[in-house]
């Protein structure tokens, strides 16, 4: 497992004496923002980048010079895409990413507002509709895109409903679509039991 891993790590990175990786695509020496991945991965990136291209990274204020590191807790794998979001380049190709890393990809860039990569993820969480509705739904129900859960909806529609009351879903989002669905189970239940009834009663 962990060769694994170490073999992972040295698609995109290389391994420094200090027991530490470099990231091999954000290693710039004039770099003046480091950041370090929970796996140990460091990124040199431009402060000026990313102040233009998101929005919830840690101010300038806070990074003094390339000396301090800033820890994440994301996996270097989610990092190296989401910095080459950031860069006055062409944006990465993220179409053969399995759902659970793409959702993973898609939360880190909710939570540092890298908004092309928001975009990206949510392009091709709406293509995984058909094979991954239920992760879709609920990704969007976290961040409130009512137009992914009105696509996921209809593959959803035999999904138990205790499963989708796991969800992280918001207040609002809650009211606007369990509570309704609740409603039309019980309509249902009360038009099936007197039909049931009728149809169990023995024939005088």
């Amino acid at each position: 497992m962990a060769q694994q891993s170490a073999s992972h790590l040295d698609e995109i990175a290389d391994l420094q004496s200090e027991g530490h990786y470099l990231s091999k695509k954000f290693q710039f020496p004039d770099a003046d923002a480091v950041f370090q991945s929970i796996d140990k991965v460091r990124f040199a990136v431009y402060k000026k980048e990313l102040a233009f291209s998101s929005g919830g990274f840690p101010p300038a204020e806070f990074i003094s010079d390339t000396k301090e590191l800033i820890d994440l807790p994301e996996r270097a794998i989610i990092l190296d895409l989401l910095f080459s979001f950031t860069r006055p380049q062409r944006f990465p190709d993220i179409h053969t990413l399995g759902i659970e890393t793409l959702i993973e990809l898609g939360d880190a860039a909710e939570k540092y507002e890298v908004f092309a990569a928001i975009m990206a993820c949510k392009i091709l969480l709406r293509v995984n509709i058909p094979t991954h509705p239920l992760r879709v739904f609920q990704y969007a129900g976290k961040y409130e895109y009512s137009d992914l859960m009105d696509d996921a909806a209809p593959f959803i529609l035999d999904t138990p409903l205790l499963r989708i009351l796991e969800f992280n879903m918001s207040e609002r989002y809650f009211k606007a679509w369990v509570a309704p669905l609740l409603g039309s189970i019980s309509e249902h239940l009360r038009n099936v039991a007197p039909e049931r009834s009728a149809h169990d009663s023995p024939e005088l």
